[in-house]
């Protein structure tokens, strides 16, 4: 199945056997989006699909590992919580850049959620070297 996301200039597959195999072909969402689990020291909020911008990986071409859609396909449909959307506030515009959660954004578009579940992280230099060097930040 092509899909188109609803603001921006962008088309995506989900071929018709993974979305079979999901049970996706009978899903009809009764809330405004995926159940979120919250184990966070961020909070989650709810925003809408246009308020983060789309993640586009390294083409132009979005390309979805099988495996994990369709096991976030069937998460989605089955109500099980899943993390919410990371995301890092964009300095220039009052908009959001994905950091972790490329799936989930377009999962949640096919499946028709209208909002995402988001958590703002703070992304920057300084913690990229910490995630490598958590001792010190940094090693010689």
């Amino acid at each position: 199945m092509l899909f188109r996301h609803p603001v921006e200039d962008i088309q995506f597959e989900i071929p018709d056997t993974w979305w079979i195999t999901a049970g996706a072909h009978n899903f009809y969402p009764s809330n405004p989006s995926y159940a979120v689990e919250n184990h966070s020291e961020f909070p989650v909020a709810w925003i809408p699909v246009n308020g983060v911008q789309a993640p586009k990986g390294h083409s132009s071409i979005i390309r979805l590992d099988r495996d994990k859609t369709i096991s976030l396909l069937q998460a989605f449909i089955d109500d099980r919580e899943i993390p919410p959307i990371e995301v890092h506030r964009q300095t220039a515009a009052d908009s959001f850049e994905v950091k972790k959660g490329f799936h989930r954004y377009y999962i949640s578009i096919a499946l028709g959620f209208q909002r995402l579940p988001i958590t703002e992280r703070p992304y920057s230099f300084s913690s990229a070297i910490s995630a490598i060097y958590p001792e010190d930040g940094m090693s010689e």
